[in-house]
């Protein structure tokens, strides 16, 4: 499962069973039940582990989500009973829209886009940077 966490929404991706391709899945609300709804859709699709986008920046500063992000990766780590992975999210909100809209001219848009379809997509994206990073260790012999 891949997740794109946000202030108020969660996007959420899922593999296919060869973890080959992300789907977006959907968007939950940033609330008190969000530990509890990722639970139970990991526990509904029989998720294996949680690749979770952390919000820094590309130099690695922290921002006004990061915090909160934090608290939700320690909360997920004690609540799921699955590996957490937490991998850097830079880019991948517009990397998402980039692949949704473009103008007359072939340039990338961002207005009309929609939000919530946005975040889902970014959550896909998420888990598709897990895979390649991970492929890459491998190759190299780090993992």
């Amino acid at each position: 499962m891949g997740i794109d966490y946000g202030s108020k929404k969660v996007g959420i991706a899922l593999s296919d069973d060869t973890e080959s391709m992300a789907f977006p899945k959907m968007i939950l609300v940033n609330d008190q039940m969000l530990v509890r709804s990722v639970q139970a859709l990991v526990d509904a699709e029989k998720v294996g582990a949680i690749v979770l986008g952390d919000t820094r920046t590309e130099s690695g500063g922290e921002n006004d989500v990061t915090k909160d992000m934090e608290r939700f990766a320690s909360a997920l780590k004690e609540t799921v009973g699955i590996p957490v992975f937490v991998i850097p999210e830079h880019g991948t909100t517009g990397a998402a829209g980039a692949r949704e809209m473009g103008d007359a001219r072939g340039e990338t848009t961002f207005k009309n886009i929609q939000d919530t379809a946005r975040d889902a997509r970014s959550a896909a994206l998420i888990l598709e940077r897990y895979w390649a990073i991970h492929k890459e260790r491998m190759s190299e012999g780090q993992e």
